[in-house]
């Protein structure tokens, strides 16, 4: 899977957090940048711990999927803000945003999972198959 990026920095690449990402080519001004395939990633953040609980023996919080998400954005150049929730240890919102205004793209969601019945599932709900 390749992303292309134009223009970045006045065509000047500067590699600021590249730990998740493959192979970077220069091409006339360009950035194509490869990064894991979907089903790669997907796979990771699947299996992310982040079972979200009122029960404090069961909840996971979120902060593996955050931490996955955030430098998967910030690799491709979006500002990333995390803020804690409010008495909830181990549980942050995630915002990335690229760009401004009405040419802008701000990504925020949910990053947790319900609790599961364990013996009801055939195979581990935690690791993706096809």
């Amino acid at each position: 899977m390749g992303i292309l990026i134009d223009n970045v920095y006045n065509n000047k690449f500067i590699c600021v957090n590249l730990r998740h990402l493959r192979i970077i080519h220069v091409i006339c001004g360009f950035i194509m940048i490869t990064l894991p395939s979907f089903k790669e990633s997907f796979a990771a953040l699947v299996a992310a711990p982040t079972v979200s609980s009122i029960d404090p023996r069961h909840d996971q919080g979120n902060l593996p999927a955050v931490e996955l998400l955030a430098a998967w954005f910030a690799d491709l150049g979006f500002r990333i803000e995390t803020m804690p929730v409010g008495g909830r240890p181990g549980k942050v919102n995630l915002v990335a945003s690229l760009g401004e205004g009405a040419g802008g793209l701000v990504l925020s969601g949910h990053t947790d999972t319900v609790p599961y019945d364990e013996p009801a599932w055939h195979q581990d709900p935690f690791r993706l198959t096809e």
